[in-house]
This record gives structure tokens, C-alpha cells and sequence, in this order.
């Protein structure tokens, strides 16, 4: 079989495979993984803690830009925050949102940017690693919920798990601070009450 025929033959196969799943053949830009079926979703987070405060279903293939108000709106009554700024890649240009946050898509304006903006612009990309984690570790990569109520329910489960575990993580790191905190305390406390107890600290 030539090249040609075995490229034709993988696309088929991925088109019956996306067919039989029910969902949509994505196209995308990577060279390892050119193609992805499944139905879109939108996620948002957080600038600096990278918390996940939205998560939805787009029903179809819409375009990005398309999805940004109900992101920007599902964000607000999630967080009962007004959002002030959002920062996006370039496949939001000629997004819909009309609301009072500003949008700053990535590689426009950045000579006119404040230092705070820029810092915040390098930020953005930070959610990338979020979403190879929530496919790979939150089972957002794959769904084994019927039909688009399992789908929706899914992406909501999978960004309220990532959420979880971060807290765990962030719950245990303080508790481990707390111990080595107490030991600590503990130990300055019996060496200021019994010095002559200490090898190294003896009185004469």
C-alpha cells in the first residue's frame, strides 16, 4: 500500500471511528495528533491560581470566538465576580463578547501593554498544561457518559476534580508546613526549658 492510500485509508477510519462515537472530528494543529474527534468544550481559569471557574459544552463545532460570552457569563455567575479581563489566543479574534471586561488576544497590543498586562499575558498560556492534565488524569479525553447530557455532565466533573485535587495537594503541603512548624516549636520550647539536656547546648 503508498502513502497515499495508507493517509486516506487512517483518515477514514478516524471519520468512521468519530461517526460511531457519536461526536465530531476536530481538526488540529499539532503534528503528533492531527485529528480529534469528540464534542468542544470551554474552559476559563483563573490568571494566577489556575482554578478552573468554567467549564461547558459546545454543542457542535462551533467557532472559538463564538463560545467567549457564555464562557465570560458562565464564569461571572460561578465566580459572582465581575470579570475586568480576559486573556485568549488568537482563535478568538472577531469573538461575540459584548460585556464591560476587557479581551486582549494574544499578540495584539503587546507594545502598548502595561508591565502588569505583559505579565499577565504570559500567564495565558498557562492553561494549556490544565487541559492536557484534565484529559489525561480528570478523563476529559475520553467520556463513557451517554449522549450530550453525559458529555456536559463530564466536563464539569472533570474541572471540579482538578480543582479538588489541587486543594488536597495545597491542604497537605500546609498541613506538612504545620508539623514541621510544631516539631520545631516543640523542640526550641525544650531547649529553652532544659538546656543541660542538649549535648550541644550544655550550660556549665
Amino acid at each position: 500500500m503508498s502513502t497515499v492510500d495508507r493517509s486516506t485509508t487512517e483518515r477514514l477510519e478516524q471519520v468512521i471511528f468519530a461517526a460511531r462515537a457519536g461526536g465530531v472530528l476536530h481538526q488540529q494543529g499539532q503534528a503528533h495528533r492531527r485529528y480529534e474527534f469528540g464534542q468542544k468544550v470551554a474552559l476559563a481559569t483563573t490568571n494566577r491560581g489556575n482554578w478552573f471557574v468554567a467549564a461547558m459544552l459546545c454543542e457542535g463545532n462551533p467557532y472559538d470566538g463564538h463560545t467567549l460570552n457564555a464562557t465570560l457569563c458562565r464564569v461571572e455567575s460561578n465566580t459572582g465576580v465581575a470579570l475586568t479581563d480576559a486573556y485568549v489566543d488568537k482563535g478568538y479574534r472577531g469573538h461575540d463578547y459584548e460585556g464591560e471586561a476587557a479581551v486582549h488576544i494574544a499578540g495584539r497590543g503587546s507594545k502598548r501593554a502595561t508591565r502588569v498586562q505583559r505579565k499577565r499575558r504570559k500567564r495565558r498560556s498557562a492553561i494549556e498544561p490544565k487541559i492536557g492534565h484534565a484529559k489525561s488524569e480528570s478523563r476529559l479525553g475520553r467520556c463513557y457518559l451517554k449522549g450530550l447530557a453525559g458529555d456536559a455532565i463530564n466536563v464539569v466533573l472533570a474541572a471540579a476534580g482538578a480543582n479538588f485535587r489541587k486543594l488536597l495537594r495545597l491542604l497537605r503541603c500546609a498541613r506538612g508546613v504545620e508539623q514541621t512548624f510544631q516539631l520545631n516549636f516543640a523542640w526550641l520550647w525544650h531547649l529553652l526549658r532544659w538546656p543541660n539536656h542538649h549535648p550541644r547546648f550544655k550550660i556549665a
